[in-house]
């Protein structure tokens, strides 16, 4: 669990150097081991909103709220 929170970790840091597409190529190897963990699909999503794909961005999101639906922060970025 540990590899992939730092795995999680290291996609946060890519984003935030402007990195998309590999902050998105560690959040589907994180995906290929936890295929429904919802932080990482909600990550998936944010990458997708600032790439300019709404779409897909909602698709991911929503998928966030499905696999926890108690988390508010999924529900307010869809708004």
């Amino acid at each position: 669990m540990a590899d992939a929170m730092e795995r999680f970790q290291n996609a946060l840091s890519l984003i935030e150097s402007g990195r998309l597409a590999e902050a998105d190529a560690v959040c589907l190897s994180i995906l290929e081991q936890t295929p429904e963990e919802p932080k990482t699909v909600f990550l998936r999503g944010l990458i997708a909103s600032q790439q300019g794909d709404a779409d897909r961005a909602i698709e991911l999101i929503r998928t966030a709220t499905v696999n926890d639906p108690n988390t508010p922060l999924y529900y307010a970025t869809l708004g």
